[in-house]
């Protein structure tokens, strides 16, 4: 019995054995789901998947095949779609390899790609001391402008949240402070650069660090205020977010935080104010009230010498300044830090001559964060639109180095710790646009018009083609290229006129880029400015970009089909973004004001606005920056602040946002509908009176207007038509007026719609204006008034003419005026005539010119006349 039993245990043992076996080998042909496998392009592309079991090797070519990627191995080299390294300049990265310890940990060559895989692993494009942005932990990031470096990156994101949706975060550091980059997102937190507006005098520029899912603050990262907008938009690369300032600094900044915060002051070498020279400062020396010595400034090397003085708030300081030749002396006043909060000033009257009395603010300094100044003297060669020196553009990461354009006129690679790669002289400025780089070329465009194609190896060169051309006698030629993106062999970009917010003018074109060659295969101009950025699509029944104009959403395919898909989507100025391949997100410029403006859309393919949510109210204003969606949060910015919301945007039927009728076309059809009730009412009233209707209508005509109406006198019958005349020319003006002011290229509304908009905007003393109503106030009004402003002089220059030269039937052609006018404005346009230099770089150059070669032609003809010995008449 004892063994009978013994034998049923063991048999029972033996069972429980073979079984949990046979899981522990099904669970070896699954995927580790604890583990993750990442393969980060370098580039902002990145892709995760499951780790399946095995070796590294085969856990990271299952994940390659996952993602639609072909991965090699061939010994110690690995190539990732036929990619195995980059060089950029002196600098040549390959892939290397990470494993997962609580954070990256680089172990290319430490471990065999035949080994276990033990860990969560990643395969990534880097220099060594980079490691990957996203984690196992966060794996979700935007970490460039567009996402990628070739501007096509689809955001994936859940948009169809149980929950409805809601405002998760929404701050301002106080009213006009801008958010007009993109916000970026890595490891659980969103980084928005606020700016104070031009000059910055608003507020201290800020890169701000919150937690992406509550939007506490978590650090900020206080930069110098620069010459105009912060613009820009920077890049996060491994453990570092690169920021661009209009100042020339790009910062090197850690993601966890910059460290332990000093002030200083920076100090020009232009300090020193003389009526002969203008000598370059030497040495500053400070120190506190009472001590006995000077201490020296550092010396900062940028475009002239800098000097920075470190300080503390609330505190004097005596400072000593020389040119070499000449000491003077002067106290510095730290009273604050923000905008204006350090005074200066001589401490004789003679150093209060000589030393410049003049305010600035405090500098931060951050012990983790690191910088580089780029130059912003400009190309001696530069070409284009007037120059602003607001330094670098948005920074785009690829292979280990950074690339941007500059105010300047010149592109720049950087590799990681901001050492200059290579610099490219494009005679063309570019202040915010980000360059595309794709398949071993960099894109840039420029505001000379021009777009080039750069070797990414060495920046030279390779070829360019001028895009866009929008001259005008007050700014010169030239125009702005946006930055492209490429689909199959065709670029997509858009163009203006590069007048910032007052352009006017602008397009879209396409053009083939095969062999390093431009080919123009598309241009638009009629619809205006598209945006900045094209989106690309493809799809089964789409291929090509869609974008945002004033005419409303729209899209251009590889074979050149332009469609307008929606016009109720207009008044967009932040590029739309692709998300999950299905929808595109954008939001309203205007801020929200009498129900209109502060929209934020998801919009399907066919252009339909499948969903929309109001702006937080807390910053809503005007908008220039995108939004971000990553995992189930949106993330943007306006010029009032940050926000974040989550959840599903509530539903909207579109017949809720259909353009619906044209209100162009209603009016006509009223117009219509008028006339004819008009001419039935005549008609009939005719027939009882046995006439003609023409007959009828004249004959009450005549009775009105007292036009050919002999029953009546003539000093009557005059003083009926000119009545007549002033009536009905009063009300055919304002008519026009209501017109002017409902339709135009860029939104159509109704006669009182266009009322309602103005005399909202004269109320509100013209600002904080809506999107209808800045059109109607700032663009039409001042065109409508000028119209009419025009007609009046005209009819009054008519009758005095008619009165002087004693001729009903008198002319300009006859007395010369237009034929003198015309060679003055033609040479003003044509050859830049500015009669003698007196109307150099002005508005009005060419009306003033007219006017003064009219007079000329004028005057010369009665003066033929009289010498003749005949009279004016």
């Amino acid at each position: 019995m004892n063994g009978l039993k013994g034998a049923l245990c063991t048999s029972v043992l033996l069972a429980t054995l073979v079984v949990a076996a046979s899981f522990a080998m099904l669970s070896s042909e699954a995927d580790d789901v604890g583990k993750q496998v990442l393969i980060d392009m370098g580039d902002g592309d990145t892709y995760w998947s499951p780790a399946s079991s095995g070796s590294v090797a085969s856990a990271l070519s299952e994940a390659a095949r996952k993602a639609g990627l072909e991965l090699k191995t061939d010994g110690g080299s690995i190539s990732v779609d036929g990619i195995s390294e980059i060089t950029v300049g002196e600098q040549t990265v390959g892939w290397r390899l990470y494993a997962w310890e609580d954070a990256w940990k680089d172990v290319t060559g430490s471990v065999s790609m035949d080994s276990p895989l033990s860990s969560s692993m990643a395969l990534g494009l880097y220099p060594a001391g980079t490691v990957p942005t996203e984690t196992p932990v966060h794996k979700e990031s935007w970490s460039q402008i567009r996402g990628n470096s070739s501007m096509d990156r689809m955001m994936v994101a859940d948009l169809d949240s149980d929950e409805e949706m809601k405002t998760v975060y929404a701050w301002s550091r106080g009213s006009n402070d801008y958010v007009t980059g993109t916000v970026l997102v890595a490891r659980g937190n969103a980084y928005a650069f606020f700016n104070g507006g031009y000059m910055n005098t608003q507020s201290t520029p800020a890169l701000y660090c919150a937690d992406r899912f509550t939007g506490e603050t978590k650090w900020i990262a206080e930069v110098p205020a620069g010459v105009g907008y912060e613009t820009m938009t920077g890049c996060i690369v491994g453990d570092y977010y690169y920021l661009p300032t209009s100042y020339g600094y790009i910062y090197k900044i850690p993601l966890e935080g910059p460290g332990e915060d000093s002030l200083y002051v920076q100090l020009s070498s232009r300090l020193l104010t003389d009526s002969k020279k203008a000598p370059a400062v030497t040495y500053v020396g400070y120190k506190n009230p009472g001590d006995e010595s000077y201490s020296p400034a550092a010396v900062e090397s940028m475009d002239t010498i800098a000097f920075d003085v470190p300080v503390e708030v609330g505190r004097s300081y005596d400072i000593v300044i020389s040119d070499g030749e000449r000491t003077y002396n002067g106290r510095m006043d730290v009273n604050a830090a923000g905008a204006l909060g350090v005074k200066i000033i001589g401490s004789t009257a003679e150093d209060k001559k000589l030393i410049a009395d003049f305010s600035t603010r405090v500098t931060h300094s951050y012990s983790d964060v690191s910088k580089t100044f780029v130059s912003k003297t400009k190309s001696p060669t530069l070409e284009g639109r007037n120059i602003y020196n607001t330094g670098p553009a948005s920074l785009t990461s690829y292979g280990g180095a950074i690339f941007f354009g500059t105010s300047a006129g010149y592109a720049y690679a950087m590799d990681l710790d901001l050492n200059i790669l290579w610099k490219s002289d494009l005679s063309g400025q570019n202040y915010y646009d980000a360059v595309m780089v794709d398949d071993g070329r960099v894109f840039v465009g420029t505001y000379s018009g021009k777009l080039f194609s750069l070797d990414a190896s060495t920046g030279e060169i390779v070829s360019y083609v001028e895009a866009a051309s929008f001259p005008s006698t007050v700014y010169g030629d030239g125009g702005r290229v946006c930055t492209p993106v490429k689909i199959d062999d065709i670029l997509f970009f858009s163009t203006s006129d590069g007048l910032g917010m007052n352009s006017t003018q602008g397009g879209f074109c396409a053009y083939a880029f095969k062999n390093d060659a431009f080919v123009k295969v598309y241009s638009e101009t009629s619809y205006g400015q598209g945006s900045t950025f094209m989106t690309p699509v493809a799809s089964d029944k789409f291929k090509g970009v869609y974008f945002a104009t004033d005419y409303g959403l729209m899209r251009l395919s590889t074979d050149m089909k332009l469609e307008v898909l929606n016009e109720a989507i207009s008044g967009i100025r932040a590029s739309p973004f692709l998300v999950n391949g299905t929808d595109l997100l954008m939001q309203d410029y205007a801020y929200a004001k009498n129900g209109v403006g502060g929209n934020m859309y998801r919009v399907g393919l066919d252009g339909k606005i499948l969903a929309q949510f109001q702006r937080p109210a807390e910053v809503d204003q005007w908008t220039m920056s995108p939004m971000i969606a990553v995992g189930d949060r949106i993330y943007s910015g306006t010029d009032n602040g940050f926000f974040i919301v989550e959840g599903k945007m509530p539903s909207v039927g579109q017949e809720e946002k259909d353009a619906g009728i044209n209100p162009l076309w209603i009016a006509i059809g009223v117009l219509a509908a008028a006339i004819a009730a008009l001419l039935a009412v005549s008609y009939l009233l005719a027939r009882r009176k046995n006439m003609s209707v023409g007959k009828y209508l004249g004959s009450k005509f005549s009775a009105v207007s007292g036009f050919r109406n002999d029953s009546m006198s003539k000093t009557k019958a005059n003083k009926r038509r000119l009545a007549f005349v002033l009536v009905t020319g009063i009300l055919a003006m304002l008519a026009m007026f209501i017109c002017c002011l409902a339709y135009g290229p860029s939104m159509n509304m109704s006669p009182w719609e266009a009322l309602s908009n103005l005399f909202s905007a004269v109320e509100k003393g013209g600002n904080g204006l809506t999107l209808p109503e800045l059109v109607v106030y700032e663009s039409r009004l001042p065109r409508a008034i000028a119209a009419i402003g025009v007609g009046v002089g005209l009819a009054i220059a008519g009758c005095v003419y008619q009165a002087v030269i004693r001729n009903p039937m008198v002319d300009p052609y006859i007395m010369g005026v237009s034929s003198g006018a015309g060679p003055f404005a033609v040479a003003g346009i044509a050859s830049g005539f500015t009669f003698f230099g007196i109307l150099e770089n002005s508005d009005y150059m060419v009306p003033v010119l007219a006017i003064v070669g009219g007079l000329i032609a004028f005057g010369l003809t009665m003066l033929l006349a009289s010498k003749a010995g005949n009279t004016a008449t």
